[in-house]
Order: structure tokens, then sequence, then C-alpha cells
């Protein structure tokens, strides 16, 4: 046949077939542009071994007439994807709005407004927060957490800080431990807040107080300091049953003792005072120191550190003899060192002798010259004489160093003796009633 051109109207539908056709026989540089198209290819006419490699490329098909209808499933495997280079490592192939794919970078790092479209969940890794990065919270960044490369921080800039449970907690507690399984502070729900030292409880609150203990001692301080230092402390040692103030060098201020006494102290000395079942007691020497008061020139003394009253039975010592006693009575009040003092005896009848009368006293009297006292008599019925004389209008001295008191006469001073009285010279029923004073050392 001579060569002719034979045009696709000159053949008869499926007069060629695959099988007329030898392999590879028509190559793509045999074919007219455009002149194959799927209405003139048979179903599963052209299968991969009938195509050469990379015999067909995008030139050669017509846009859009490859669609995924027309493609088998795992028909395009990742080895026909374009494939990026060194280059390209760890970059994303950017789908380009109809234009060819881009291969695009996406850094997290210098993205400085990274969002998530929801929660981020960490799968049971860990986020890692660099020396002095911080997880920020708040439009404004308001509460901020982080380590400084020296300590950790939780700083919060606007508002209130609050570490609580829940408003339905009736267990949980919340516990703040400054060395790992060692209690520090522990708050428990609608109870208690407790404080501990090293690992043991000192401090409780409760409804209508608070509790200090030490249970690992006898003893127990609470220590009030100040800038200037400590300003002393409340201590108690319950093997001693002791409990009180100590002063800044630690001496006790105030000490209550187990028999129910209170002890005041003044600079670390011995007690200078105490209470008693009747109020205030104190040791000999000390009182109510009256030196804040303004005094005269002569003052020797501002301490009042006696006090005593009482009764004492007087006797006539001196002047009669078979003495016989209706009443001996004596009352006195003992303040700091002055005795007032009451005699009442009444005697039925006694034998006069020649020796001065006398009556005894409940304390002696100071030994100093000048400062001899003395009583007057508040009632007598002629002990000393039926008429008016110097022995009935007699008074009583009181000498210095003195246990006893007796009469003596206006005129000259001199002592009355029994025997040169009524009483002692037979008449009976005779009054001693007499009141006064005198100091004593």
């Amino acid at each position: 046949m001579a060569l002719t051109k034979i045009s696709t109207d000159g053949v008869q539908d499926d007069a060629v077939t695959a099988g007329k056709i030898p392999a590879n026989a028509v190559g793509s540089s045999e074919l007219a542009d455009n002149a194959v198209d799927t209405a003139a290819v048979a179903d599963d006419a052209i299968n991969a071994n009938k195509i050469a490699n990379n015999a067909i490329n995008a030139d050669k098909i017509i846009n859009g007439a490859i669609n995924t209808a027309k493609l088998a499933d795992q028909a395009v495997t990742l080895a026909k994807f374009v494939h990026g280079d060194s280059n390209n490592n760890g970059k994303f192939l950017r789908a380009n709005n109809g234009a060819d794919p881009t291969f695009e970078t996406v850094n997290l790092v210098s993205d400085t407004s990274p969002q998530l479209g929801g929660d981020l969940q960490t799968n049971g890794n860990d986020i890692d927060f660099a020396t002095n990065d911080k997880a920020r919270f708040g439009a404004g960044h308001q509460l901020q957490v982080f380590h400084n490369g020296t300590d950790s921080a939780i700083v919060n800039y606007t508002g209130d800080l609050y570490i609580e449970n829940d408003i339905n907690t009736t267990n949980e507690k919340v516990f703040i431990r400054a060395k790992a399984g060692a209690s520090s502070v522990n708050c428990l729900p609608e109870a208690a807040v407790e404080l501990y030292f090293n690992g043991h409880k000192k401090f409780e609150t409760m409804a209508d107080g608070v509790i200090l203990q030490d249970l690992q001692n006898n003893t127990i301080q609470v220590k009030l300091n100040t800038a200037q230092g400590t300003g002393g402390s409340i201590y108690a040692n319950t093997a001693q049953s002791e409990f009180g103030f100590l002063t800044t060098s630690g001496e006790w201020a105030i000490r209550t003792i187990n028999n129910g006494k209170v002890a005041l102290y003044h600079d670390g000395g011995d007690p200078v005072c105490e209470t008693s079942a009747n109020g205030l007691a104190f040791p000999s020497g000390k009182g109510i120191d009256f030196s804040a008061a303004s005094h005269a020139a002569g003052m020797t003394s501002e301490l009042l550190d006696d006090y005593e009253e009482g009764t004492w039975t007087p006797t006539l010592s001196s002047g009669f003899s078979s003495i016989s006693y209706h009443h001996q009575n004596g009352f006195y009040t003992k303040i700091g060192n002055v005795v007032y003092f009451t005699i009442y005896i009444y005697v039925y009848q006694a034998t006069g002798a020649n020796y001065p009368i006398q009556i005894t006293l409940p304390f002696t009297s100071i030994n100093e010259t000048r400062r001899e006292s003395g009583a007057y008599p508040a009632y007598d019925n002629g002990t000393f004489s039926s008429s008016w004389n110097e022995k009935a209008g007699c008074s009583y001295l009181i000498g210095a160093g003195s246990t006893i008191v007796q009469p003596i006469k206006r005129i000259n001073g001199s002592q009355i003796y029994g025997n040169d009285s009524a009483l002692g010279q037979g008449a009976n029923n005779r009054y001693f009633h007499l009141a006064g004073h005198y100091y004593v050392p």
C-alpha cells in the first residue's frame, strides 16, 4: 500500500485494538496534540504496561480530563507526588488556591501570635519552660508563674490571689510543705489551720481561740520579737506546773506556781510579791513602794512593808502580886513600823508591891532616844487614887527598847508604884483601860 494518510474517519470503530499495535509502537511523538481523547479510548484499554515511562506528562493531559472517578483506589502513590530537597526539610506542601502547590515553613518559634483552635492536650508529655520563661494568665498577664534560675515565683499583679478547694469540699485539705513529706501549713475545710516546725505541729486554730503545743518537750515558749530584738516571751513548763512571762534576758517577770500562787519578780531576783488566799503576800523586807509620790526633805523610807492585826494578853508584870483578873484584853494594829494598841484590864483585887506599875506590850519598841511614845487613859475608876491628884491624872510612857508601858506622874514624870495606888492598898474592881501607839524597829 502506497504511503497515504489515514484519518480517523477512515478507520472503523474498534478496528485498531491493543493487539494490533506493537508494544511501544505509538509514542507521544506519534500522536498529534489532543489526537487521543478519553472518548476514543476503551475503558481499561491503556494500562500501566502500555505507557512508556514518563510518556504522559501534564502537557499531554487536557485540563480536567482526569478526575477522581478515573483514578483507581491507591493508583497514585507518594512516589508520584512532588518531592522536596534538603532545603524543604521540616516544610509543608501548601495548596495555593488553584496555583501550583509550594513548600512552606511553619515556624512556631518565630510566630509571635500562635493560637489554638481548641484545648491543648499534652497526651502524657510535658510542657517545658526555660529559665525566666513565664506561664502568663489574663488579658494583661496579671498572673505569672516562672523560675528565675534561683527561685520559683507565683506573681499576682491585680486583685487577690486565691488557693482554694471548691465550695462543696468536705474532706479535701490544702497542704503547704517546705520539704517533701514534712508538713508546714495544713488547712482543713471548715476546721483548723495547723502550723508545723520540722514536721511537728506547734500551732492550731480552733472555734474559740488557738492552741500552742510542743508534744516533744515539757516546755513551750512564745517569743515576742520586734525590730529591736526579743521583747520577752510567754513560757510554760508542764513538768514544774509553772507558767508565766519571761524578760528579754529569759528571767521570770510573772510566774504561776502549781499551788495557785502568782509571783512577781524584779530584775531577775527572788519574788517581790506573791498572791495568797487572802490577797498579796510580801517577803520580809518587801512591800508597797510609794517612792513615786512626792516626799518631805527628811524622808527615810517610802516602803510599806508590814501590816498586822491581832490580840495579846496584857499583864501587870510589875507593881502587884497576888493579882486576880476579871479581864485581860489587848488589841493592836501594826502598820509599817507603828503599832496602835488598846489595853483593857479589869482587876478584881491585887496586893501592892514596892515596884513601878508596868503593863506588857505586844512588841518591843524601837531603841532610839527621842522616839519614846506613850498612851492615854481611856477610862479608870480610881485605880490610882480616890481623889484628883498627880497620880489620878497620870499619863503612860513607853521608853526606848521597851516591852512595857507604865503610868507616870505628870508633874515630874516619876513612876507610880503599886503600893502607892488605890488598887494596891485594897481597892477592888479597878480598871487599866488605855490606848496609845509606839514605834517598832
